[in-house]
């Protein structure tokens, strides 16, 4: 049996042909911090190695299944805010996307509470993705580039869609995502993961090799349509938002988050985008 690392911030269990990989950092609403995308890369790649394990249920422990980018960890991660440093921490997020988009296992995202930011680009880049009722996400920053998984919108829903989604920072519903088509089914929020594992058991009874070729097929064909080059572009473009930020007004905003919190400090900007909109 395939002996799995132990990681700080997520949890693997595995019963038969089914793994389940969790974010496990409840108590942070399981925010993205770079430590987390390197255990997640490193987690994928070990469940592709695992040759018993045919379907992985992505999901997240507690409340909420991501609420972002930890903002909190981000504020103390990058010092030094030179373009090498920025682009060392998007070619994360990069690496992450593609590991996921490209899995050669099946891969279910099972979302709850709410999927924000590098949250929701997270819950995109599932084969399949079930939400619980009662759950909102979206890009809330359009201030803030979002990392590669928000790429896929424009296939997942097009390119109207994709505009509203990264530029007016909306939360949806779950039931607004289904429309979008952005996932699969909208469940009741105590049946998640009962039809989570339902579908992967549905999934687990295939050959290995018909789900791993099938599905290396069809991601080969989004990566002939710009899919691959679309993430490494959005990586510059990220870099360099983020080095063209106002070095006062970040040093400001990551000491009012190291003092008063992230939601404080989410509270605050919301306020002040809503105010900024109502000033033009």
């Amino acid at each position: 049996m395939y002996e799995y690392k132990k990681y700080e911030h997520l949890a693997i269990t595995k019963k038969g042909s089914i793994a389940k990989l969790m974010l496990n950092r409840p108590k942070k609403r399981n925010a993205i911090s770079d430590v987390t995308l390197v255990e997640l890369e490193s987690a994928i790649r070990e469940l592709e190695l695992d040759d018993e394990v045919k379907v992985i249920i992505f999901g997240g422990e507690g409340v909420a299944f991501c609420s972002g980018v930890d903002l909190f960890a981000h504020a103390s991660e990058i010092k030094n805010h030179v373009p090498s440093e920025w682009l060392v921490h998007f070619d994360r997020f990069t690496r992450v996307g593609l590991a996921m988009f490209h899995c050669k296992k099946m891969l279910i995202c099972a979302v709850q509470g709410a999927a924000y930011g590098f949250g929701f680009d997270l819950a995109l880049v599932g084969d399949f993705t079930i939400m619980a009722e009662g759950t909102t996400g979206g890009l809330t920053e359009n201030d803030r580039l979002s990392a590669d998984m928000m790429m896929l919108l424009p296939y997942l829903t097009g390119i109207k869609n994709a505009k509203r989604l990264m530029f007016l920072y909306e939360k949806l519903t779950a039931e607004e995502c289904l429309e979008m088509g952005l996932v699969n089914k909208v469940v009741p929020a105590d049946q998640l993961m009962e039809e989570a594992e339902a579908l992967a058991a549905r999934l687990a009874v295939v050959p290995s090799i018909t789900l791993e070729q099938n599905k290396r097929a069809l991601t080969h064909a989004y990566d002939l349509m710009g899919v691959r080059e679309a993430f490494e572009f959005n990586m510059q473009s990220g870099a360099l938002i983020e080095q063209s930020a106002d070095p006062v007004a970040r040093a400001e905003r990551n000491a009012f988050i190291l003092e008063h919190g992230v939601s404080a400090w989410l509270k605050a900007h919301d306020a002040e985008m809503e105010q900024k909109a109502k000033e033009v």
